[in-house]
């Protein structure tokens, strides 16, 4: 039985929302009954599955995450923590799973150890490129099944959905393959990833039309593998663009992979690599860290026009930094990275160095090539000179690259100086005798800026790009030295804290912080 005081909260709900649409009429009082009935029918079973929810949610985690591992898996991972080399054990376990596409599997490593860092100023969002079937979901998967469960979620989600979600933890990695880069889900990210080490903060009104606070947690990364790209330029800059590997080869080493699974099973729950790597993780996520490299005024950056890419390197040396906490000095609470894990860092960038140079892609890219001769180009002749630097896809495909979904975005907003417009050209056809002048719409394109340069004595056949020279140099005879003066200055004073901190001590710190 519906009571009055139902009516009274149908009545305030509705009425505002009646009115909104420009019915100035309120709702009937026999109306109101039936609405009120219906929402409690459609709001039980929902209300079950919230209690399920928020039953799983309150469950007490296992104090010591190490106990549900097996003695001899805890001291291997504590054997490669020590002595070995913890970023390649993994590394060469996802590559056993995940045939092919080394860089992607070191990004996403260096991803992983960068959300325990507390001086990480972007984090290293991860949105590689690539066909549809090429391999971007498999290898974002596999390593997922090598990480802890409670490290990352996955899924679809509504623009707002991470806001509402109470599970989520500091450093959560949040991976989804169906996202749409719809304006509200770019605002949200843009939001999420523009401080690292802040909470994303989202106000609004409850039915009881009270102020509501919902928070995402900080260091909160995002792992992307749809096909479309980001084509909003600020979003975009914060992300690594990796590359699968499309080549024919690869396809052949996909097909031998794929015969694998017939002739033999995998347990996750079982096999002693997986739950290695699991029990490294484990290990590592006990503590968060702040990274320190004493060198770093020997390193010569080439690309300070891209300010975003510098903070990019500086994240993923701080993650790489991570898996060698056992291996690595600590002082003054920093925990010390080498030029080892500088030259790691420096390679796996200088990997995707031009896509994040230029936030594009491959096809992209090519499609810049294409554009070299600083010509004007119809789409046809675009096309066939892209074609010549790789692109391996439609003309209409080209075109939606270059302009973006609905002609918003795409090439023109994130490449300087690329311009597109609509010529008028006219043509003489001979009909039954009779010459017919006409007129014909064509799209034109041209590229006027200055990426491109050329070779002494090239035929003009070869270009190369600024962009794409080393990305960086290091001294380093300077860099030895530094880190020398930096370890005995520091060394004279006394120590301020540990230089690995417990997670839980500073989770709770930042919650009493925030009160």
């Amino acid at each position: 039985m519906v009571n009055d005081t139902q009516n009274v909260k149908v009545r305030d709900v509705l009425d505002p929302v009646r009115n909104g649409f420009g019915d100035s009429k309120s709702l009937d009082s026999d109306e109101i009954p039936k609405i009120a009935s219906e929402l409690e029918r459609i709001e039980q079973p929902t209300k079950a599955v919230n209690t399920d929810q928020e039953k799983s949610q309150q469950t007490e985690p296992i104090k010591d995450p190490l106990s549900a591992y097996p003695p001899h898996i805890i001291a291997k991972a504590n054997d490669i923590l020590n002595n070995g080399n913890s970023f390649s054990f993994v590394q060469s376990v996802w590559n056993s799973l995940h045939i092919g596409d080394a860089n992607i599997g070191e990004n996403l490593l260096g991803s992983i150890g960068c959300t325990q860092v507390l001086n990480a100023k972007l984090g290293t969002h991860q949105k590689p490129s690539g066909g549809s079937g090429k391999g971007k979901s498999d290898a974002f998967q596999t390593m997922i099944r090598l990480l802890p469960a409670h490290k990352c979620i996955t899924g679809s989600m509504s623009p707002k959905a991470l806001f509402y979600d109470k599970s989520l933890k500091p450093g959560t990695i949040v991976y989804t393959d169906d996202v749409q880069f719809s304006p509200d889900v770019v605002g949200m990210m843009k939001q999420a990833t523009s401080d690292f080490q802040a909470e994303t903060i989202h106000r609004t009104v409850s039915v009881e039309r009270k102020s509501e606070v919902f928070r995402i947690p900080a260091r909160v990364t995002f792992w992307l593998s749809s096909v479309e790209s980001i084509q909003d330029d600020q979003l975009a800059t914060r992300f690594y663009f990796g590359q699968v590997d499309e080549s024919t080869e690869q396809d052949e080493r996909v097909y031998e992979k794929q015969k694998e699974r017939m002739k033999s099973y995998i347990d996750p729950e079982r096999d002693s690599d997986i739950l290695t790597c699991r029990c490294i993780f484990e290990i590592i996520f006990q503590n968060v860290y702040k990274v320190a490299a004493p060198y770093i005024d020997a390193v010569s950056w080439n690309d300070k026009e891209h300010r975003r890419n510098h903070d990019k390197l500086l994240d993923l040396l701080a993650g790489i930094t991570v898996y060698n906490f056992r291996q690595r000095d600590t002082v003054n609470g920093m925990l010390i990275s080498t030029l080892d894990d500088y030259d790691q860092a420096i390679r796996i960038y200088g990997e995707t160095a031009k896509s994040n140079a230029l936030c594009l892609n491959e096809d992209e890219q090519a499609i810049l090539w294409g554009l070299s001769s600083s010509q004007e180009l119809t789409s046809k002749q675009l096309y066939e000179n892209s074609k010549v630097y790789g692109y391996n896809k439609c003309e209409r495909t080209m075109t939606r690259m270059i302009k973006g979904q609905n002609g918003n975005g795409g090439m023109i907003k994130k490449v300087n100086d690329l311009n597109e417009w609509i010529d008028v050209e006219s043509m003489s056809d001979v009909q039954s005798g009779k010459i017919k002048h006409v007129t014909r719409k064509v799209q034109k394109y041209q590229y006027t800026g200055d990426i491109f340069k050329q070779f002494p004595g090239d035929d003009h056949a070869k270009l190369d790009c600024i962009l794409f020279q080393k990305v960086a140099t290091i001294d380093r005879e300077k860099a030895e030295k530094l880190d020398r003066e930096w370890r005995d200055n520091l060394g004279q004073c006394p120590l301020l804290s540990k230089g690995v901190e417990d997670i839980s001590k500073h989770q709770e710190t930042t919650r009493m912080t925030s009160v």
